[in-house]
């Protein structure tokens, strides 16, 4: 059987069939185009989308890296809260350094107070010690004259008499001025005589001022006709004897007492009197 198709009919088919065709080619073309330009965007701001992944992948990937993205976030508000307490912390221990800090300002300014003020004083001590020392030395000077002084005076001999008087006497007589005692013929103006019929002495302080003792001793003419000794201590020991015969002539006499402090002049028991005349002491 032989159909006869018109062809005014045959071409209102073919479109009718072609547009729709074309619009879905053309829906399809733009969707891709759309979806690759999206894609390209994406790679362009996010480094793990690459320009060729399917578009249907990009969501996935878009939303891991959010999520990337949020743990990041959630990390660095963490360790911001870290950082916070850190410089709280820090805040709070410069804080306290400066406080620290003002306390050693002001302990430095009391100890180099106490510095300035002992220094104060360590002058005032040397001005005094300058002062001391320019007092002794005047003193050395002064005390030093007046050593020289004794010295010369202590190197001239002067009267035992008029020097030096006894402190403890036994059988001590002293020749007052206008008196004199006869020994040997001779007559001695001064001096002193002991003797009694127990032992007789003269006790002298002498200071340690002097050296020597020099003088004349002799028995008293008429006094009796016996021998006597004399004995000499230096500071309680016994520093020298002397006889003396009644009939002998006086003799003089030397006695070294350098540094001495106690001279006893000491005669032995008996009648007779012992002279002792021009007595001098240096």
């Amino acid at each position: 059987m032989k159909v006869k198709i018109n062809w005014r009919t045959a071409i209102a088919f073919i479109a009718a069939i072609a547009i729709p065709a074309t619009n879905v080619w053309m829906h399809y073309d733009t969707k891709n185009s759309v979806e690759k330009k999206t894609v390209e965007s994406f790679a362009e701001a996010i480094d793990s989308v690459d320009k060729d992944m399917p578009y249907d992948q990009v969501p996935e990937m878009i939303s891991d890296n959010m999520q990337i993205l949020k743990d990041n976030i959630d990390a660095m508000q963490d360790e911001n809260e870290l950082l916070k307490g850190s410089l709280s912390t820090a805040q709070q221990e410069s804080d306290d350094l400066q406080s620290e800090n003002e306390q050693l300002k002001g302990s430095l300014t009391a100890a180099q107070q106490q510095i300035d003020d002992l220094q104060r004083e360590n002058d005032q001590l040397k001005s005094s010690l300058l002062s001391i020392q320019e007092q002794s030395a005047s003193d050395e000077a002064n005390m030093e004259i007046i050593a020289s002084d004794n010295r010369t005076s202590n190197t001239t001999p002067k009267a035992l008499m008029s020097e030096v008087s006894p402190y403890e006497t036994q059988g001590y007589t002293v020749i007052t001025k206008g008196e004199y005692l006869s020994m040997g013929g001779i007559k001695y103006y001064g001096g002193f005589q002991l003797g009694t019929w127990d032992t007789s002495y003269a006790i002298f302080n002498l200071g340690a001022k002097y050296s020597q003792i020099t003088g004349i001793v002799g028995h008293i003419d008429g006094s009796g006709n016996e021998d006597k000794t004399v004995t000499i201590f230096v500071d309680g020991t016994m520093k020298q004897t002397i006889d003396i015969a009644y009939q002998d002539l006086p003799q003089p006499f030397t006695i070294n007492i350098t540094g001495a402090k106690q001279l006893k002049i000491e005669r032995d028991y008996g009648g007779t009197q012992t002279g002792f005349a021009d007595i001098k002491i240096q």
